[in-house]
């Protein structure tokens, strides 16, 4: 196994610093998978040559006071790119929360060359008839413009997002934004509450064509990723991660993607996204309690900490029928709705502490379904 800390070292006190290089000894760790292992020793190195080079900047906790206004070195310009690079690692291999850490690095970066700032800011762009799609990877952002509105005009969105998120590591969180040349107005979700955002109607409108359907499961396989969410200003609170509205979108057409659903709330974060208590009584209304809809019911109530009760929930439940399909969830519990890995993942090892949570988690099932933490 490479010691990464020890070659950045290396690299930072051979003297021979440029970004070319730098960039070609980073890349070669792999950062997608390792650069959490050498990143803290990379942002020391690099703040000592930054501050070593730009007098006004005392380290890279915070931002300098004025602006430098000199002509950039080489060797400062080397520099401006490397922090740009470390900004976008954080920004494509960290969490959702290191993109503040990304963020702070650009804040220096503008402080310290305005116009290597702007350079920073110009999109990626590519144009048909139908779109003109752009996007930033260091900015983490994604935005279409729809010269029409039709079924074409939203394939080629979708296709343009998926092989994006397929062909690029681009950032896990971004913000996703479009507009429309036209009068037209994309369509929302029968959800009450909903935040109305690009993402949420970019695939309202999308789930009505069946043809497209295929290629919102690939953008929810693509974007899904836990610990990540959509950086749109609407989606502060609640959080939601990318993919959200595609899956409630799909989820509320038809059984067949109940699946979908399943696989979206394993993967939520459970200890801060609670935007799914807006779908879940919409999909039971819908649906009612059967077999395949109580499993979609119960995994959602278990992707938060506490899901808010809904009197539907108890009227659904009251039938004799839903009833016993509930408590064939209690019996089956460990087997319908946790793997070996979640156990692992939680660090419970002895079937007394699995039994344990899942007994607490029961109670939330009955707290959301009766407002009440026992069954009759």
């Amino acid at each position: 196994m490479k010691d990464y800390d020890a070659l950045i070292e290396q690299y930072f006190a051979s003297n021979n610093f440029n970004y070319s290089t730098l960039y070609s000894l980073c890349e070669s760790f792999e950062p997608k998978n390792t650069f959490k292992d050498y990143s803290y020793t990379f942002t020391e190195c690099l703040e000592g040559f930054a501050v070593q080079h730009f007098s006004m900047l005392k380290s890279l906790d915070q931002a300098p006071q004025t602006i430098f206004d000199g002509e950039l070195s080489s060797i400062q310009t080397d520099i401006l790119k490397a922090l740009a690079y470390l900004a976008l690692c954080h920004m494509k291999y960290g969490a959702s929360y290191d993109q503040v850490t990304a963020n702070h690095l650009y804040e220096i970066i503008q402080k310290l060359s305005p116009a290597f700032y702007e350079t920073l800011k110009v999109n990626h762009t590519a144009q048909n008839e139908q779109i003109t799609f752009q996007y930033n990877e260091y900015f983490a952002t994604i935005h279409i413009i729809f010269h029409q509105t039709d079924e074409e005009a939203l394939k080629a969105a979708l296709i343009a997002i998926n092989q994006l998120l397929a062909t690029k590591e681009f950032p896990k969180s971004y913000q996703l934004t479009f507009e429309i040349e036209s009068d037209y107005k994309f369509a929302i979700l029968p959800i009450k509450d909903l935040p109305i955002c690009a993402p949420h109607q970019l695939f309202a409108e999308t789930v009505k064509y069946p043809a497209l359907h295929p290629l919102m499961v690939e953008y929810i396989q693509l974007a899904q990723h836990k610990w990540h969410g959509y950086n749109n200003p609407e989606l502060e609170d609640p959080c939601a991660m990318p993919s959200t509205f595609a899956v409630f979108a799909l989820a509320l057409l038809d059984e067949q993607y109940f699946d979908i659903a399943l696989r979206y709330f394993k993967n939520s974060d459970d200890e801060h996204q609670c935007i799914q208590t807006l779908f879940t009584p919409v999909f039971m209304e819908k649906y009612g309690v059967t077999k395949a809809s109580i499993k979609v019911y119960i995994q959602c109530i278990l992707s938060m900490q506490e899901h808010e009760h809904f009197p539907l929930f108890a009227e659904l439940f009251s039938t004799d029928e839903a009833k016993a399909l509930l408590e064939d969830s209690r019996q089956n519990m460990r087997e319908y709705y946790f793997t070996d890995e979640d156990w692992e993942d939680m660090d419970l090892e002895t079937d007394e502490e699995i039994n344990e949570l899942l007994a607490y988690m029961w109670e939330s099932v009955l707290y959301t379904t009766y407002n009440q933490t026992e069954f009759s």
